[in-house]
Parts: structure tokens; sequence; C-alpha cells
């Protein structure tokens, strides 16, 4: 920078770009190890090892949470994210000095020198989505362990429940499932992999699981109760998530919350209550369609079909 000579800044800054999103992804990418049959399936370590060889469908059915723990190694994916958070504060440095170098100077050749660092920002992206997919693929291991406490949901009858006092079992029984899944991981990961891998469990797996209780085509239906257990269900695994992760995941949650609350009206025309139809006033941003909200009306089994097809949404 400091020769002001564009051309010599384009070639360093091309060649950190180049080292980065080849040499330096390939050689992090080759530390994620193996693959499967299908060659989708790149995971850190160990992991690799215990699903080299398998298919899509066999890489959780033999395997136990001790296991994974056991040779789960977090190195690879924190690399990742230190190496893209340096990119970044590289960039952000070069900037700077951008202004210093060329204060004063024509305009063009400013803008042209900040085009050039565009380079490194791109690097960044590129870490970033290698990062990201590591993390996908490691919570789609890790959701075949929670899998099976999710589905219980769809033997837990709401319509027949007579207390909503404190949590159900089967959400008890989820919540202690994924502390005892994500402890090591906890352990193993920094803190930005492991709010990542908290928010994708939570945002591609766990919510629309959750969600087809209600919306799905074997949907349960709902006494009164039945909805109040389900929102305090909710409550407690969005207390809990909270709890692990320092990122906010609130908003992984915004669609079954809104779910919960329509569940949980005294009557189905109190949605205009809260701004429905209305998204300028108030401080709720509707996420579910007139369709998804007349639908979650209908699973209250004291709701008569005519009152909730008669609402204007």
């Amino acid at each position: 920078l400091v020769t002001s000579s564009l051309n010599a800044m384009g070639d360093v800054i091309m060649y950190a770009h180049t080292l980065l999103v080849t040499t330096y992804k390939d050689a992090l990418h080759s530390m994620l190890a193996a693959s499967d049959r299908s060659g989708e399936m790149q995971m850190s370590g160990g992991i690799a090892n215990l699903l080299a060889g398998t298919t899509m469908g066999e890489q959780v059915k033999n395997l136990s949470r001790r296991q994974v723990a056991e040779v789960f190694d977090g190195t690879c994916y924190n690399n990742i994210e230190a190496s893209r958070e340096n990119v970044i504060k590289l960039h952000q440095a070069l900037q700077n000095e951008i202004k210093l170098i060329y204060r004063g100077a024509g305009k063009r050749e400013e803008e042209k020198a900040r085009e050039v660092l565009s380079e490194l920002a791109s690097a960044s992206h590129v870490l970033e989505k290698e990062l990201t997919d590591s993390i996908c693929r490691l919570a789609s291991v890790l959701q075949g362990f929670l899998a099976p406490h999710v589905k219980a949901f769809e033997t837990l009858e709401y319509e027949t429940v007579t207390s909503s006092y404190s949590e159900s079992g089967v959400m008890m029984e989820l919540i202690a499932a994924l502390d005892v899944t994500l402890l090591p991981f906890k352990e193993a990961l920094s803190q930005g992999c492991f709010d990542t891998l908290v928010k994708v469990l939570i945002a591609e797996h766990m919510a629309p699981a959750l969600e087809r209780l209600i919306l799905g085509k074997k949907a349960s239906a709902f006494s009164g109760i039945g909805a109040m257990l389900f929102d305090k269900d909710l409550r407690a695994l969005t207390g809990f998530i909270s709890g692990l992760a320092h990122r906010p995941v609130r908003d992984s949650f915004t669609r079954l919350s809104q779910i919960a609350l329509v569940l949980t009206l005294g009557e189905p025309q109190e949605i205009f209550e809260y701004n429905w139809g209305d998204s300028a006033s108030g401080n709720i941003s509707w996420h579910l369609t007139a369709d998804e909200v007349r639908r979650t009306m209908t699973r209250r089994n004291d709701w008569a079909a005519d009152r909730i097809k008669s609402l204007r949404l």
C-alpha cells in the first residue's frame, strides 16, 4: 500500500486471495477427512472414520452419542472460523490504510484500490460458506440422535391433557437429550461455531418438525389446556436453547411462537388484537400466512369450524 501502486497491491491481494480460497481452503477441507459413498458427507477427524463407507441413511443408525463424542475434534471448525475472522480484520485494517494513503488523492484511485481489496472480502465469504456447510453436515448427524425425542411429540395427546402447570415429560426428555448430545461439542467448539451448530439444529431440523405437529398432514388436536401445555413446552425449549447459545436464537422459534399464540387465543377473532393484517402497528411481525393461521385454529377441538371460516384473514 505504501507504494501507492495499484498494480503491486493488486498482485499481492490476488495472491493472498488465491492462497486462501484454494490452497488453504483445500487443506482445511482435507482435514475434514473422508466422505461417504455419495461424496456428500465431509466430517471432522474420527467422525469421518466412523461414517466411512456408509450411506446417508446408515450414518447414525449404528452409532452412539458416546462414540461420536469420543472421536470428535473441533480443531478444523475452529480454525476455519478464526481464519475467516482474521481475513475480515485484515480487510478492515487495509480499508483504513487506504483512507490515509489516498487522502487528498483522486477519488478514482481510491475506488480502484477498494475494488482490489474486495477480493479479500470474497475470500472471507468462501471460508464462511465452508464453515457453515461443515456445521450443517455435523448437525445432520446429531439430529439422528434427537429425532426420536422430537417424534415422541406425535404420541402426546394434547386434546386430553388435564394440566398445563409444568412442561410435558416428552419435552423434558427432549431437553435432556439435547443437553447430553451437545455437551461434548460445547467443550470442543469455539463459542461462535457452537452457536451456529445450535442454530442450525433448531432452524433446519427441530423447529420444522415441531411445526408439522400443527401444520402437517397428521396434525395433533388441541384442547384449550393442551394449547397452553404446548406453549409451556415451547417456552421451556426456547429458554433452554437461549441459555446454551451466546447469540440470539429466538428468531428460529418465531413461527412456532406465533403458532402457539394462535392456539392459545381465547377466541379465534382475538387474532385481530395482535395486529393481524396491520404490519405497520403493534410489535408483532407475522411470519405465518393466512392459510397457516386458519389451519392452526382448526387444531383447537373446541372451536367451531364455521367461526374460523368466517374470519376475514
